[in-house]
């Protein structure tokens, strides 16, 4: 399955190839911007993404007050906690936030990846790491995976 070609404008300065960064959304500025589907279309509030390449294409930002070029970016891969029945290495599967509320477990972070948005999305398993227990119900074993958004 091809992924999908990202791209945005971002500082040349301050943007580095491999850098990952979470995108907070856009500000009134940018609303008026004759460039803002170039800057912010392929872009999700919370989700993180990497830069990948850099691009010729330089544009001239007014919030900035300099110049900001095209840079290929993508979403990284990431690790979620899903039913181990879900995962398979190589499946495509729909996700959702595991939201539990049980307070102090260890594996939030895992059950509600910043990678996910409130929406059902799907995923591709890359890598099943380990197999564990959920702390709040016993009988429920989760996966620790590897997976990237398609």
């Amino acid at each position: 399955m091809n992924e999908e070609e990202l791209f945005t404008l971002l500082d040349s300065d301050a943007a580095t190839i491999g850098e990952t960064w979470i995108y907070l959304g856009e500000s009134e500025e940018c609303k008026r911007c004759n460039f803002r589907q170039i800057c912010h279309k392929s872009l999700t509030p919370t989700q993180k993404f990497v830069v990948v390449e850099q691009r010729d294409m330089k544009y001239y930002c007014e919030l900035r007050e300099k110049e900001v070029k095209l840079f290929k970016i993508k979403r990284p891969n990431f690790k979620i906690a899903v039913e181990s029945r879900l995962a398979k290495v190589g499946a495509i599967v729909e996700v959702s936030l595991n939201i539990c509320n049980f307070r102090g477990c260890p594996y939030e972070d895992l059950c509600v990846p910043l990678e996910l948005t409130s929406n059902p999305q799907k995923i591709k398993i890359l890598e099943i790491i380990k197999k564990f227990p959920c702390p709040k119900d016993s009988e429920k074993v989760l996966a620790l995976i590897e997976a990237q958004l398609v």
